[in-house]
């Protein structure tokens, strides 16, 4: 496997150490802070997935817990992490990919019908 060169950021709303490829960073500054080589292209993605996987179980646990906001911007953001994922890079590990993409449509579905709490 080849080696990727990779623009890491923050993503936005995550913690700090939380990193996700930005596919729109400017590569002209190669070698400089926020540009990190990875080992390989599966292994950045397969890193990824577990960062957004762990958000979706995070929702999880906030929406058991009937913390319908916290699930709610949990899904949000899993959901564009996934979508961008997908983008990226559609062939890799697509059914995974597509499932937890409904996973959360579903779960922002069922959030959004219990209405805004007052």
């Amino acid at each position: 496997m080849g080696m990727l060169l990779a623009v890491l950021v923050p993503a936005c709303g995550t913690k700090k150490n939380d990193l996700i490829l930005d596919p729109d960073a400017d590569l002209s500054l190669t070698n400089r802070a926020g540009v990190a080589a990875v080992g390989s292209d599966d292994e950045l993605l397969r890193h990824e997935f577990t960062a957004i996987y762990n958000m979706i179980r995070t929702g999880d646990a906030a929406l058991d817990a009937k913390n319908y906001t916290s699930a709610g911007d949990q899904y949000v953001q899993a959901f564009q992490r996934l979508s961008l994922l997908h983008k990226m890079h559609p062939q890799w590990n697509q059914d995974v990919i597509e499932y937890r993409l409904d996973y959360c449509r579903d779960r922002l579905t069922a959030i959004a019908a219990r209405g805004t709490p007052r």
